[in-house]
């Protein structure tokens, strides 16, 4: 259990040392300093307009405040919050590793945590100055407990899960979409079927009540959700026509990022059925760019590496059609997590038009697709196995153990 964590100390605490001394690290800039310069900005304001003075409206509004705040006791050290950083990564990997093992057993909760310390872009983003480490830790934490709450039906377990993704959604406002999976989720099986609840009424009661109250309050306050004013202050008035402007106007603000890794800035939603049609290409543009022909620099190597990894992911997850069957906690958490990291996908492939944010963006579904992978690697080899000869399978069987 602690290899993989220790590594991934080691690793992303070497390359943060080296990234801050001596080298520019991919993503240390441009969003990078924004944080750290408005961080500084705010702690020279004083304590309380930390919190209190207006910082444009961002994403990243609510880290830059915690920033600040730890900029007003200890001064201007960017290298330290990169550090905290270094180990809000490197903790995501104790809680893949957890997660995993709850779900799955010991030996693929070792292997996928060993995936989450090797993989380039979690190395990457927990080793400068932006919010995707503890985003990935307050997500790969929350499910933790969710997992626990599917099986121990404990309440301090779900409350757990809400705060977390609470706290996951103050940093991005796409993680409030996770609650809501859950709710719809919830809901969905108490009217399936009778015999098969995963609560009982009670608790489904209270737990719809908690999530509508959450959403609600979200909604109205903004907390989270800076990139969805528009919803927020005309609420009432929401409808079809209403998200696909909101997408628009998204869309033509990410157009304008850095021209070098751009794609689709021309393909704009403009009326709700657009919302359908552009999903497939929008989803793979999302997931797997850049693509050989946006190569211009050596840099993009990076994102060919990290997109193949992907690749490489869903096709396992495909070739096991998602659901494993061997147990049922397991099966009604992991078509839970399904629906969740789709959810994520339509809403982070309708707001990115460059490959560069898409790494970032994709990066957070990391801990969803790997908590899928386990049940599709074991399926691919069990699938393989029954086409060859007893020989064949005794030696798939070693190199499994091994």
């Amino acid at each position: 259990m602690l290899k993989p964590f220790l590594f991934a100390l080691a690793l992303r605490f070497i390359i943060a040392i080296i990234g801050f001394y001596f080298v520019t690290l991919p993503y240390s800039s441009d969003d990078a300093v924004y944080n750290d310069n408005t961080a500084w900005l705010l702690s020279q304001s004083g304590f309380w307009e930390v919190f209190s003075r207006d910082v444009p409206r961002s994403g990243s509004e609510y880290y830059v405040r915690f920033i600040g705040f730890i900029y007003y006791f200890i001064g201007r050290l960017p290298l330290a919050m990169i550090l905290l950083n270094v180990l809000f990564g490197s903790l995501t990997v104790l809680n893949i590793y957890l997660l995993s093992c709850f779900l799955w057993g010991k030996r693929w909760a070792v292997r996928c945590a060993w995936i989450a310390a090797l993989f380039p872009s979690m190395i990457l983003l927990s080793t400068v100055l932006l919010r995707e480490a503890p985003i990935h830790f307050f997500s790969s934490l929350g499910l933790l407990y969710l997992a626990r709450f599917f099986k121990f039906r404990r309440a301090v377990n779900f409350l757990g899960f809400l705060i977390c993704f609470l706290l996951a959604a103050s940093l991005h406002s796409v993680f409030i979409i996770v609650p809501i999976v859950l709710a719809i989720y919830t809901f969905i099986n108490q009217l399936s079927s009778k015999k098969k609840r995963i609560m009982k009424r009670g608790r489904f009661i209270l737990v719809s009540m908690i999530l509508l109250v959450l959403l609600t309050t979200a909604l109205y306050s903004g907390f989270g959700l800076a990139k969805f004013a528009r919803l927020i202050e005309d609420f009432n008035a929401f409808s079809l026509q209403q998200l696909s402007q909101i997408i628009f106007d998204v869309q033509a603000s990410r157009a304008r990022e850095i021209n070098r890794g751009t794609y689709l800035s021309s393909l704009q939603v403009s009326r709700p059925t657009d919302l359908i049609l552009h999903a497939p290409i929008r989803f793979v543009y999302f997931l797997f760019s850049p693509f050989p022909w946006m190569i211009s620099s050596l840099s993009d190597l990076f994102g060919i590496l990290d997109a193949s990894l992907y690749v490489l992911i869903i096709l396992l997850i495909v070739k096991n059609r998602v659901i494993s069957k061997q147990q049922k906690t397991s099966d009604s958490f992991l078509i839970f997590v399904l629906a969740a990291v789709l959810a994520l996908i339509f809403l982070l492939a309708f707001s990115t038009s460059n490959y560069g944010t898409a790494i970032r963006h994709r990066a957070k579904l990391i801990v969803f697709l790997l908590l899928l992978l386990p049940g599709s690697v074991s399926f691919l080899f069990q699938e393989n196995s029954s086409r060859t000869s007893k020989s064949k399978r005794m030696l798939i069987g070693r190199r499994l153990e091994r």
